[in-house]
């Protein structure tokens, strides 16, 4: 008997693996089977050197198996029947071989249901005639009538066949012994090797760096967890090890990682192997490029980067992609290689995620001239999660957990504050979580699941899962009929899908249906009956159970089969919301809905659903007469609304956002009924969305939708549900439709946006534009308040192009105001000055929020995409960038915006201020109320400005810094000149947010030195408080000294001594002495002592006064 060596199942592999790389370079002797097969017999070859006893192009005999190879591709397959035993023939030859052995891998496949295996031999021969004897390969159970994966055999040539010029390798595949049907056999990559080569080693198939410091192998096999002894990386000291796949390695780093840096891995084994394999590979990082991509939840991505970067290459939302969507926001971590991806809308678990990067430079200045880009599987490995009683949920997952990471975890409800959760791990893939008060039964809730970590350290995304307290069975709402011999069931809920896809589950006249298809709540049946109009029937069905098994039997129901009457939109109108109420207010502290019927007839509800952005609920049989309103509130609140009027209790109800959602109202076809969006803005502010107010419906009666009929209720509870509304007026709307802004799309179009959504017919639109460009073609934008302009012609740069557009209506019919001014400009691109920091809250009153005011000083329109606040960290580095607008935002010539975290309480601090210039951000960078600086940065920020303020440039005779600004003097002075900034004027409450400011120095139109004004008084209210000494000179490089001296001539102050000049300057004198002690008011003498460069000396004298106030 010759000698076999068996290995151990290898598993499935991924096709990134290429098989050349795991076989003898110098021979081509490996067959994979990927060329098709001729179909021809023994002994004509079906493949070069190959052949075999009977080949067709089916599944039997011997045939070529299109997806059954190792990795999903090609394989030789053979069906061993009772006639019929598979004869496979392989010319070879042993002449470059030391000590040869064949290897190939095989496996076999359930056919049938009989019980008989696939029986193996091999056999050899120097002239393809004669054999020797069979050697079998295993035994019965190694090829068994059963779904195996492909396990590596090794079989040694006899010595007397070693270096033949010729050998033949016969498999013999029969039918084996048992009853039944034999096992289908494949087989895969065939070859010839040195007796001690490795024919399938472990190879590291893929090499990532997920940050400077962290390096991932994946293998193509499992290995067994190494020590850090045997991990060698060049230049490199290992810090960790952490396997948190059997196929997956991470090596932790203390220097960040070389690009060509070797990798050994020394004396590794395979699963359940004790042999050992050294292992090297190469560290690809030439360039920085996109690393690790960690999801930490629907809304947040941490992208690591194989580089430290330089800053400004990644913080531009325009450098990134999501889907082919960019980033809301990016913030950039302080270790200098990870960032934080802010999107817009959420990722949906199950959605493939792609991050694409471009123009990523590192911090050495070296730019990736190839785009970058991470895909990821957006997975939770959440299995299930169900409430196990009113203060317990259960959370399952798919893969073991770490106890002391999952119970250090915080679990959140969203928007629900008040209700504290405590994890505790209670098996490996189960937590607990307990709540400290009860769910209330039938609302539904959004569970946020923090980023967490497996038992092996492998990270788990954040996610966000709704659940349900709901103990209630499903019932059935409605039977509508869809066509003659279908129906579909409306039921109050999604229901489980095993009980409904039962055909015997439902009867009609002794019949069940033929067919049946689920979706959500509906349920359609198809019958071999014929429906007749008018007629009575009932429908039997025996159980239907909901998603958390509550279920109930035995429904009897009957209906009449007529055709339906669809309703159109506006037929039923969300009339008041009430999203965020409050428990200090009259109303119910509940979330509602009213809807109002404004037809002339009854209109039946059931089968409607409810919903908002996250879920729906399905409305149950109800009728909403003509002129009448329905309240809808959580089920179990209903009995608090019942003195209001007629209330509907639901199930799963949609809990509505706070300051932000969609509600709609849909029939149960799922058509849009009503629809009605809030933000912030709707209400007015964050403090009206968060104090109890309802949303209310001006007027029910118009018939599209118009957010300016949305309005904050005006009666004494903040809310009427189930009557008429406090707001209510049912006065036509005769509001124009306003334009709002407009943008440059590409040099060709431009997309104007209007304040109502407009009538979709714009054949008999006319456009004219000044200066003259020839319109090419006018259609309704992606919103339908909004138009796209294409133009025959390209659109000049910083041409301000205005509109004169005629016949264009809202959707009520309100014509535009032809006269309204329209227009549109391609910006220009900044330059250094043209936007400033122009003024700073950096110390506000208690309560209120700081803010930065930003100017632009040019005659430009200029585009503020991707601009930046930020401030230094401690190592003198920009930090803390905050994004200013991700989308194109245009800033006009001479025109002030400020950015704060709280526009509404920054109005109320500062009622002078410009609200229409705040810009609301939901952070600033720190700005400490002692010292610290200001930045503004452009895009890639090649333009960077930075003020450095401290309170001691204050006015020294103010009191009380707190709530005052410093305002800049002169956008074209230096902004790090202590005299350019000066304390806000009182006159204006010590701040000018989004307007000119109290503070301003025009300049010196004249040449030699000027005062303004001459008379000023340094502690007095509303009026300037510093006097400003600006110069103008014929040419730069002058020296000077300037002197304050009293009318006796002793020395007051100096402000400057020996000080190079340029040609145009000025400086501050606030009516103090060197010692800042308020001066007596009197005449002063500003002395003024010049050298130019000719070495003339002139000196100047001019008067100041000092008042009073009394």
């Amino acid at each position: 008997m010759r000698s076999i060596l068996f290995l151990a199942t290898l598993g499935n592999y991924l096709l990134s693996v290429f098989l050349i790389s795991l076989f003898h370079p110098a021979l081509a002797q490996v067959q994979d089977f990927e060329n098709s097969f001729a179909i021809v017999n023994h002994p004509e070859e079906f493949l070069p050197s190959w052949s075999a006893n009977e080949v067709r192009n089916n599944a039997a005999r011997v045939f070529q198996a299109n997806t059954e190879g190792r990795f999903g591709t090609r394989a030789l397959g053979v069906q061993p029947i009772s006639s019929f035993n598979g004869e496979i023939y392989f010319k070879t030859s042993t002449v470059d071989f030391l000590n040869p052995k064949l290897a190939f891998f095989a496996k076999s496949k359930i056919n049938g249901s009989g019980n008989r295996p696939a029986m193996l031999f091999v056999s050899f021969s120097e002239d393809g005639l004669s054999f020797d004897s069979e050697i079998p390969v295993g035994d019965e159970n190694t090829f068994p009538n059963l779904n195996k994966t492909y396990s590596l055999f090794e079989i040694t040539i006899p010595e007397d066949l070693h270096r033949k010029n010729e050998l033949w390798i016969k498999f013999h595949v029969k039918y084996g012994p048992g009853t039944g049907s034999a096992a289908r056999f494949f087989m895969d990559d065939v070859g010839l090797f040195e007796f001690e080569e490795a024919v399938d080693p472990i190879i590291v198939k893929n090499t990532s760096v997920l940050n400077p410091y962290t390096l991932q192998l994946d293998f193509n096999k499992k290995i067994n967890t190494p020590a850090i002894h045997q991990v060698q990386i060049s230049n490199n000291r290992i810090l960790e090890l952490l396997h948190p796949s059997d196929t997956t390695l991470i090596i932790y780093t203390n220097s960040e990682l070389i690009h060509e840096g070797k990798v050994d891995l020394v004396d590794i084994s395979e699963k359940e192997s004790s042999k050992k394999e050294s292992v090297s590979t190469v560290i690809e990082n030439e360039f920085i490029t996109l690393g690790n991509l960690n999801i930490q939840g629907p809304k947040n991505i941490l992208l690591g980067f194989s580089q430290p970067f330089q800053a400004n290459s990644v913080s531009q939302t325009s450098h990134f992609s999501i889907n082919e969507t960019p980033p809301q926001d990016i913030s950039l971590l302080e270790n200098g290689y990870d960032v934080i991806l802010h999107l817009a809308s959420n990722l949906q678990l199950g959605q493939e995620v792609q991050v694409l990067a471009s123009s990523l430079v590192n911090k050495l200045s070296i730019p990736n001239p190839n785009n970058s880009s991470v895909f990821i599987l957006y997975e939770d490995y959440v299995e299930d999660l169900f409430v196990k009683d009113a203060q317990t949920l259960i959370l399952k997952s798919k893969i073991d957990l770490n106890k002391e990471n999952t119970e250090s975890l915080n679990f959140e409800i969203e928007e629900r504050t008040d209700i504290k959760l405590s994890p505790i791990l209670t098996g490996d893939q189960e937590v607990t979580l307990k709540s400290n008060t009860a769910f209330e039964e039938g609302v539904a809730y959004s569970l946020i699941l923090p980023s967490r970590e497996s038992k092996r350290g492998m990270y788990i995304p954040g996610s966000i899962h709704n659940f349900i307290f709901d103990t209630l069975p499903p019932s059935l709402i409605e039977i509508k009929a869809i066509a003659q011999s279908r129906l579909m069931l409306v039921f109050s809920e999604e229901i489980d899908p095993i009980f409904a896809s039962i055909l015997n589950n439902f009867e009609i006249l002794g019949q069940n249906p033929i067919r049946v298809s689920l979706q959500k709540n509906h349920v359609i049946l198809d019958w071999d009956l014929i429906f007749e109009k008018d007629e009575t029937y009932t429908l039997q069905i025996e159980t239907v159970s909901d998603l958390q098994g509550n279920s109930i039997s035995n429904i009897s129901k009957n209906f009449t089969f007529e055709e339906e009457q669809k309703l159109g939109f506006k037929d039923v109108v969300l009339n008041e919301i009430m999203p965020a109420p409050r428990a200090t207010n009259p109303l119910p502290n509940v979330e509602f809905v009213e809807l109002y019927n404004p037809t002339e007839k009854p209109l039946y509800l059931g089968g409607m659903q409810l919903a908002n952005s996250r879920r729906e609920s399905i409305l149950p049989s109800a009728v909403i007469e003509p002129k009448a309103y329905l309240i809808l509130c959580p089920r179990n609140q209903a009995s608090q609304f019942e003195k209001y009027g007629d209330v509907l209790g639901l199930s799963n109800w949609p809990t509505l956002l706070n300051t932000a959602d969609q509600v709609k109202l849909l029939s149960a076809e799922n058509e849009i009924l009503d629809s009605l969006n809030y933000d912030r803005d709707t209400f007015g502010g964050t403090a009206i969305a968060n104090g109890g107010y309802s949303l209310e419906i001006a007027n029910p009666y118009l018939n599209c939708y118009l957010p300016s009929n949305i309005k904050v209720s005006q009666a004494e509870n903040r809310g009427t549900p189930g009557s008429k509304n406090s707001v209510y007026t049912d006065t036509p709307d005769f509001s124009e439709p306003v334009f709002e802004k407009s943008l440059v799309i590409d040099p060709h179009k431009v997309l104007l946006e209007f304040s109502k959504i407009l009538q979709q017919d714009l054949r008999s639109l006319l456009i004219e534009t000044t200066p003259s460009l020839k319109l090419k073609n006018v259609e309704i934008g992606e919103t339908q308040n909004s138009l796209i302009l294409t133009f025959a012609e390209p659109i000049k740069v910083d041409i301000k192009y205005k509109l004169k557009i005629l016949n264009l209506r809202d959707c009520v019919g309100n014509a535009f105001n032809k006269t309204s001014e329209v227009y549109f400009v391609m910006p220009s691109d900044a330059n250094e000055g043209d936007i400033i920091i122009n003024e700073v809250l950096f110390n506000p009153r208690t309560g209120a929020p700081k803010f930065v005011e930003i100017y632009n000083s040019s005659a430009k329109f200029l585009n503020l995409k991707d601009w930046k606040l930020a401030n230094l960290n401690s190592d003198e580095e920009v930090a803390n960038r905050r994004v200013l607008f991700p989308q194109d935002f245009i800033l006009e010539p001479h025109s002030f915006l400020i950015f704060t975290t709280d526009s509404e309480k920054l109005k109320q601090e500062y009622p002078k201020g410009k609200e229409k210039n705040f810009i609301e951000l939901n952070t600033l960078p720190s700005y400490p109320i002692s010292a610290g600086n200001v930045i503004l940065l452009n895009p890639d920020e090649s333009l960077i400005e930075i003020f450095s303020y401290s309170d001691k440039m204050h006015h020294p005779l103010l009191k009380e810094t707190k709530g005052v600004s410093l305002e800049r003097l002169s956008p074209t002075s230096p902004v790090n000149d202590l005299n350019n900034w000066h304390s806000a004027s009182s006159t204006e409450g010590y701040a000018s947010p989004g307007y000119r400011n109290s503070q301003n120095f025009e300049g010196n139109h004249g040449m030699g030195i000027e005062i303004q004004p001459r008379v000023f008084v340094p502690e007095a209210a509303g009026e300037q408080p510093f006097t400003t000494i600006s110069y103008r000179m014929p040419q730069s490089g002058n020296i000077a000294t300037l002197r304050i001296y009293s009318a006796t001539g002793a020395l007051v102050r100096e402000l400057c001594q020996n000080a190079i000049w340029g040609e145009n300057g000025f400086y501050l004198w606030d009516g103090t002495d060197s010692n800042s002690r308020k001066v007596r008011p009197g005449y002063y003498v500003v002395w003024l002592e010049i050298f130019d460069l000719q070495g003339k000396v002139s000196q100047i004298r001019k008067t100041v006064i000092v008042g009073t106030k009394f």
